[in-house]
């Protein structure tokens, strides 16, 4: 129990506890964290991927089993839910204050002797940020302050004098919601000397944390794996786990939104006859006018992922009818202009291609179009992605019923 105790205050106890989790998912063991006694000890564990854990906290012993407290699961739900959102982004929307930690400051008066005792007390920290007044003044690397000290005649001259003489006094200091991959791209930019100091993290210009480069480099590429796992590998677009995480996140959000569904039509005639590889050249189109075009109409608000195949979905926030008709024409409208290109100038002056349909008979099928259908749901939609999906795939068969591009708005 000694070890969870105050584990979100001391790093080295948080470094010990990681190397546990990875030694156990390593070798299949379930790792239990018992003697947990505040919610800072439990969001900590939850944070770093303890999936089991025990203590007062969560529930005091009884002679029988009882119901966990509510706001105790309210707390574990809404931390794994972060959890896992934090592995849905992208290091280019995660804001650095999510990793940071809250290292206590020490003021600029300090005497050397007392950071020294700081760094021999807690072998993991790797540096202390100097504050005075909430605003930061420095840093003290472990490696440069005993270089320092170390050196000819150092330990007279400075272990006794304070410590804003031998601190760095012009730190790489960044906002608390400065995405990480720009915290990254600014760390590696410092001179070879500093490219390894730890990064001060504030908030409306006051002290809020620090954050390590190993850290940082840490979840930028776990961050980076995780994500990537989830795309579709022809287009790159975010797949069917995304999707359905986003869809739960507007439902839980219970605002307004619209669910798009995207289908090519007569896309099998069409692979058959010209190929596999003319197929995904197709379907590259799509998916880029799928994003240029949301982007243009809903900027950051909209969220395009590959169903598979030829199928695509678009999810954007709000239900005004005027844009959703605006993002759907111009849906159309690009494919239109653009969907010539994929066939022959002889299929094009036919009006499309012979192949066969299904029941293995020769077919005319018409120049490719599109099928777009659109749902929208309201605060009141509930809580069921599966109920969603069905309505969606509902209009979407309205659709396919209509020759031509068309689009139905629910």
């Amino acid at each position: 129990m000694a070890i969870i105790r105050n584990v979100d205050k001391d790093k080295f106890k948080l470094y010990l506890i990681k190397s546990f989790k990875d030694f156990c998912g390593a070798t299949g063991i379930q790792l239990i964290a018992e003697g947990v006694e505040t919610q800072a000890e439990l969001e900590t564990l939850i944070e770093i991927g303890v999936s089991y854990a025990q203590g007062y906290f969560i529930q005091r012993p009884s002679p029988l089993p009882s119901p966990i407290d509510k706001g105790v699961l309210y707390i574990i739900t809404e931390m794994q839910d972060k959890r896992r959102a934090v592995f849905r982004q992208r290091p280019s929307t995660l804001p650095v204050g999510h990793i940071s930690q809250r290292m206590k400051p020490v003021p600029p008066d300090t005497p050397c002797s007392e950071v020294s005792a700081i760094f021999t007390e807690y072998p993991f920290i790797d540096a202390v940020p100097v504050v005075k007044d909430d605003v930061v003044r420095g840093i003290v690397t472990r490696d440069k302050f005993y270089a320092r000290l170390g050196s000819q005649y150092g330990y007279s001259i400075f272990f006794k004098r304070t410590v804003d003489k031998i601190m760095g006094k012009t730190p790489l200091t960044t906002d608390h919601q400065t995405p990480i991959d720009v915290v990254s791209k600014m760390a590696m930019r410092r001179p070879p000397a500093d490219v390894y100091d730890s990064i001060i993290v504030t908030r409306d210009s006051t002290y809020f944390g620090i954050v390590t480069v190993k850290d940082l480099l840490e979840k930028y590429t776990e961050m980076e794996i995780s994500y990537a796992r989830n795309l579709n590998p022809l287009t790159g677009l975010p797949g069917n786990t995304s999707i359905e995480n986003r869809l739960g996140e507007c439902l839980k959000m219970r605002r307004d939104f619209a669910v798009i569904y995207v289908d090519i039509d007569n896309f099998k005639p069409y692979n058959d006859v010209y190929g596999f590889a003319a197929g995904d050249r197709m379907i590259h189109f799509l998916a880029d006018l799928l994003t240029e075009t949301a982007a243009n109409h809903y900027r950051d608000d909209a969220f395009v992922g590959h169903v598979g195949g030829d199928d695509f979905v678009v999810i954007v926030e709000g239900g005004d009818r005027i844009l959703l008709e605006g993002l759907c024409k111009a849906i159309i409208c690009g494919y239109r202009e653009g969907i010539n290109a994929f066939y022959t100038p002889q299929d094009i002056e036919n009006g499309g291609i012979i192949a066969r349909n299904r029941q293995g008979q020769e077919e005319h099928f018409s120049i490719s179009t599109l099928s777009v259908a659109c749902v929208t749901f309201g605060p009141d939609s509930g809580h069921d992605t599966i109920e969603l999906s069905e309505r969606a795939s509902l209009l979407k068969k309205k659709c396919k019923e209509i020759p031509g591009d068309i689009y139905l708005i629910e």
